[in-house]
C-alpha cells in the first residue's frame, strides 16, 4: 500500500472521528470495522502487472487480470472519463465475497431501516468485511422485530475517495460479466446522488448492462449466440423486476388492509403470500439462465426491498438509452447534468419527489428525441 494512500485514508478517518462520537456507539463501531477492513485490503495489495508476471500466479487469474487494462480503457472511451488509479492493484482474499451487505425492514411495512453517515447521507444497507459480523448485526435487528437479509458482494466502490483495487472475488466472472462489473463500479465514482442509493444503483446497473452488450457485439457480433444470451438474460431481468414491483404493491395493500389484525394473523398471511410469490418465480416463463433460482432468496420484506434497489425503474433507463441513441457517453453526460439540477433543489423540494420521477419528467419534456441538451442549460 502506498504511503500517500495510507495518509489519505488516515486523514479522512481523523476528520470523521469527531463526527463518529456524535453518531452513537453502534455507528462508530460499524465505521471503525469498515476502516480496518479497507486498510487490510491496502496492506495486501500488489501492482497488477507484478501479479500477472509472477510465475506462481495461476493461468486463470493471469488471464482475467490481463482483461482489466483493456476494460479500463473501454470505460474511459465509452464514458468519456479520464484515467484513474482504480483497478491497478490486486488483492487476494480467502473468502467467497469481499463484503456482506445487511438490509433490515419493518415486518409489516415495505420500509427499510436507514443508516445515516457524515458526508454520504443515508443508506438502506450496511456492508461488512466479515460474514459473522453481518449475521450478528442481523440477529440483533431480528430480536427487535425486523426482517433482515444478508447477501454477499464481490466488489464495491469507494466513490472516488480512495483507489479501488481488483479483488480475487471479482475474478470468477467471464469477460462480459467483468465488463459489466467494472463499468458498474466505475459509474459510482462518476455520479452519486447523496442519500439516493436506489437511484445510484439503478444508474450503475444500466451502465454495466449496456457496456456488456457493447462488448459482446464487438467480440461476437450483433446476431451471435452470445448476444442472444444477453437479450434473454435482460428479458428475464426485466420480468423479475416487473414481478417484484407487482408483488410489492400486493404486499402494501395486504399490510394496509390487515392493520387491525393480530400480529400472528398478519405474519401467517405474510408468509403465505411470500410462499405463493416464490412459486410464481419458480414457474415463470424465463427465457434464458433461469431467474427462478432467485425464488429461494425472496423470503421477507428486507430481501424484497434489497432486490428492488437494483431492479426497480429499469424501464426508465431504457428510455434514457433510447433518447441518447445508445451512447453511454451521452447518457452519462445527461445524468451528470441531471445530478447538478438535483443538487440545486432545496432539501424541502427533494423531500417532495424522487430523482426517478424528476428524471422521467425531464426525459419526456424533450420531444425532439436524440441526445437531450435541456439539462445543460439549467
Amino acid at each position: 500500500m502506498g504511503i500517500l494512500t495510507i495518509r489519505r485514508l488516515a486523514a479522512r478517518l481523523l476528520v470523521l472521528f469527531p463526527l463518529l462520537l456524535s453518531t452513537g456507539c453502534s455507528t462508530a463501531a460499524y465505521l471503525v470495522q469498515a476502516g480496518i477492513g479497507q486498510l487490510s485490503l491496502y496492506n495486501h495489495e500488489r501492482p497488477l502487472q507484478e501479479v500477472i508476471d509472477d510465475p506462481h500466479t495461476t493461468e486463470k487469474v493471469r488471464e482475467r487480470l490481463k482483461w482489466v487494462p483493456e476494460i479500463k480503457k473501454m470505460v474511459e472511451t465509452e464514458l468519456g472519463v479520464p484515467p484513474t488509479s482504480n483497478y491497478t492493484t490486486y488483492v487476494q482474499v480467502d473468502r467467497p465475497y469481499l463484503t456482506w451487505a445487511l438490509t433490515a425492514a419493518e415486518p409489516f411495512e415495505l420500509k427499510t431501516v436507514m443508516w445515516s453517515f457524515p458526508f454520504f447521507g443515508a443508506f438502506p444497507y450496511l456492508g461488512f468485511f466479515k460474514e459473522k459480523t453481518a449475521q450478528d448485526w442481523a440477529h440483533d435487528y431480528q430480536l427487535k422485530g425486523y426482517d433482515t437479509y444478508v447477501r454477499g458482494a464481490s466488489a464495491y466502490s469507494t466513490l472516488g475517495w480512495l483507489r479501488d483495487p481488483m479483488v480475487s472475488t471479482m475474478l470468477y466472472r467471464d469477460k462480459g460479466a467483468m465488463v459489466d462489473l467494472i463499468f458498474h463500479e466505475s459509474t459510482h465514482g462518476q455520479i452519486y446522488l447523496k442519500g439516493q442509493v436506489d437511484f445510484n444503483e439503478q444508474i450503475a446497473s444500466y451502465v454495466g448492462d449496456t457496456a456488456e452488450k457493447l462488448w459482446i457485439e464487438r467480440a461476437f457480433g450483433k446476431k451471435s449466440k452470445e448476444r442472444q444470451d444477453w437479450d434473454n438474460d435482460r428479458t428475464d431481468r426485466r420480468l423479475f423486476g416487473t414481478m417484484l414491483k407487482k408483488f410489492a404493491e400486493e404486499l402494501k395493500a395486504y399490510y394496509a388492509s390487515s392493520s387491525n389484525a393480530s400480529a400472528d394473523d398478519r405474519r401467517s398471511g405474510k408468509e403465505s403470500r411470500f410462499a405463493a410469490f416464490q412459486k410464481q418465480l419458480e414457474t415463470a416463463p424465463w427465457a434464458g439462465r433461469g431467474w427462478g433460482r432467485m425464488a429461494r432468496l425472496v423470503t421477507n420484506n428486507a430481501a424484497l426491498l434489497a432486490f428492488l434497489t437494483y431492479e426497480d425503474e429499469q424501464a426508465l433507463f431504457d428510455e434514457l438509452d433510447e433518447k441518447c441513441g445508445g451512447h453511454l457517453k451521452d447518457a452519462l453526460r445527461y445524468l451528470k447534468s441531471f445530478e447538478r439540477e438535483w443538487d440545486r433543489l432545496s432539501s424541502v423540494e427533494r423531500g417532495k419527489t424522487k430523482p426517478q420521477v424528476l428524471l422521467k419528467e425531464r426525459l419526456r419534456s424533450n420531444a425532439r428525441g436524440g441526445v437531450c441538451l435541456y439539462l445543460d442549460t439549467q
